[in-house]
């Protein structure tokens, strides 16, 4: 039997067999000893969304009184619900999250409490999942935002729409129009403004990107380091690694539920191999992306140490490691990249 712990894109919480990309909580809200959930379905207006893997730390669901474990198929559901990224575990995105927040509002960067206040009102009325009007054509919202038409949620992406169901996204289909918001205005408004929330590889393998062939670690390197660009265009005032680390942490999420995607007929294969490049493509980028911040550069050899390929391999850094043996020069030009990086957080402090 299945624990009540699934996240609808509706806000409920359901018991289904789904398996979720993403963790997340409204406090406690559980009783450990029948590991059923209390009447109240949040006890604090901090709902966040993290991430399944952070530093090691393992913890049995519903087993004690900590908060409880909550699970969403992907962001965009958690977004849809209600829920914003953790500073905690989700740092980079939630920084991003905030800076498109603020770009959008036109406002100073918000505290956290701050959104989790103006998403409390967004999100609930009368206790019950509040939908809004739907501010544009369907088809034109950002990707990530959530609709509902005939009872039934539609996460948007590239213009078209896919219908969450308790098995996950059904096959995309047009929908020109629709009852009602689900994702809260504030945060479609960042959606606009740039966030990039991570979708189900069932939405984003049915159209994915042309990235051109897969070329060796130094060699991509090396081309990336000639023509580097930013990672968070129209966000001055956040460092750009953060992006560019979140963006390998979402192309690496991708990566690893496509690979548990049961099958081995060729369409699906061919969408994990691409999965596997566009996570190959994202380090790349993230290796050629100068931190601006002491923060940012802390977190890039963090998330360096603590990544990992495929889930069970060795580290990043550990592979660069052995690829650098080969080629000092690429090893060179990134400790020249860093080391050119701190002394511009040094000149500026």
């Amino acid at each position: 039997m299945h624990l009540q712990n699934r996240v609808t894109p509706f806000g409920e919480i359901v018991a289904i067999s789904q398996r979720g990309m993403f963790i997340g909580n409204r406090g406690i809200i559980h009783d450990p000893a029948t590991k059923t959930l209390l009447t109240r379905r949040w006890t604090t207006k901090t709902w966040l969304v993290c991430s399944c893997e952070y530093k090691g730390r393992r913890r049995s669901v519903m087993a004690g009184r900590s908060w409880t474990e909550l699970f969403f198929l992907d962001e965009a559901v958690a977004l849809s619900a209600g829920h914003r990224p953790c500073f905690l575990c989700r740092r980079e995105a939630a920084e991003l999250f905030r800076a498109a927040w603020a770009a959008a509002k036109g406002t100073p960067l918000p505290a956290a409490a701050a959104i989790d206040a103006v998403l409390h009102r967004e999100r609930l009325e009368h206790r019950q999942k509040r939908t809004h009007p739907i501010p544009a054509p369907v088809p034109t919202l950002p990707d990530g935002a959530v609709v509902v038409a005939a009872g039934s949620a539609f996460c948007l992406s590239s213009g078209l729409a896919y219908r969450w169901t308790s098995a996950g996204y059904d096959a995309p289909i047009p929908l020109h129009r629709a009852d009602g918001l689900l994702t809260p205005p504030s945060t479609l408004m960042a959606l606009s403004a740039g966030y990039r929330p991570v979708l189900h590889p069932s939405i984003t393998a049915s159209s994915p990107r042309s990235r051109g062939e897969t070329m060796c670690l130094t060699q991509t390197w090396l081309r990336f380091t000639t023509h580097k660009k930013g990672c968070a265009s129209g966000m001055s005032n956040v460092d750009p690694i953060l992006a560019a680390i979140e963006q390998h942490k979402e192309a690496r999420a991708a990566y690893l539920a496509a690979m548990d995607v049961p099958g081995e007929d060729r369409e699906i294969r061919a969408a994990e191999d691409a999965f596997q490049r566009a996570e190959h493509d994202a380090f790349y980028e993230l290796f050629a992306t100068a931190p601006t911040t002491s923060a940012g550069m802390a977190a890039l050899f963090e998330h360096l140490a603590s990544a990992r390929w495929e889930g069970d391999g060795d580290s990043i850094i550990q592979s660069v490691a052995e690829d650098w043996e080969s080629d000092p020069e690429a090893a060179a030009k990134w400790a020249t990249l860093m080391a050119e990086a701190f002394r511009k957080m040094v000149a500026t402090a």
